[in-house]
């Protein structure tokens, strides 16, 4: 997205610098060390204006992928209650199986509607908290993926 502008920016900033030393026709004495010291300087200068906008140009990507996730998951979320509503309609209306299937429409429906209020700031925020609130089972649940994702790895070898 700015790669391409900071590629040439850093370019563009050495090529100045260098042909500010090549045409740099003061012979070496005492004004040597004045020049020396204005080349660093306006080195430094622009090296900081480049990595300013180059820290713009980051902010400006991530800003952009933050809110394209946040779409995808509302997105996502829309069709997790559509999924429950369609369930609650289409599952029997009594019985065992019935009060299951509603069960499950009810919290697909709820999810879905979260998913589409919430974005990935509120939901890493909301894991936060749960993690906070029951640390042990966490740590549990962490160590149960990492086997589950080692053993998979594994099998593929």
């Amino acid at each position: 997205m700015g790669g391409g502008k900071a590629k040439e920016q850093v370019a563009s900033l050495c090529e100045d610098t260098n042909a500010a030393c090549a045409t740099s026709s003061e012979p070496l004495g005492i004004g040597a060390g004045v020049a020396v010291e204005e080349l660093t300087q306006e080195f430094v200068a622009r090296s900081k204006d480049v990595a300013s906008r180059l820290a713009q140009s980051a902010r400006e990507t991530m800003t952009e992928a933050h809110a394209e996730t946040d779409q995808a998951i509302a997105s996502a979320g829309k069709q997790v209650a559509a999924w429950g509503s369609s369930l609650r309609e289409h599952a029997p209306a009594e019985g065992v199986l019935g009060s299951a299937a509603q069960s499950v429409a009810q919290k697909l429906e709820t999810g879905g509607k979260y998913m589409q209020k919430h974005g990935v700031g509120d939901m890493g925020d909301d894991v936060v908290d749960l993690i906070r609130r029951h640390p042990f089972p966490a740590i549990f649940v962490g160590l149960g993926l990492g086997c589950l994702i080692g053993m998979t790895f594994a099998k593929r070898r």
